[in-house]
């Protein structure tokens, strides 16, 4: 994915979507991670970095 198309649809999560677990402000200076796909305990960004993920049990403990 290039440069561009990532940074519009970060645009428009910052417009559009609100992350209740996250001050919407500091999306400013730290953007929200664009996830392109998901493999076992791993997330894979627009650019293809891995990254664990490590927070995702804090949203689905309860269920």
């Amino acid at each position: 994915m290039d440069n561009k198309t990532i940074n519009k649809m970060l645009k428009q999560d910052h417009q559009h979507i609100w992350h209740p677990a996250a001050q919407m402000k500091d999306y400013e200076t730290f953007p929200p991670i664009l996830v392109q796909r998901a493999e076992g305990p791993f997330l894979y960004d627009a650019k293809g970095q891995r990254i664990i993920d490590a927070i995702s049990s804090w949203w689905c403990k309860s269920l």
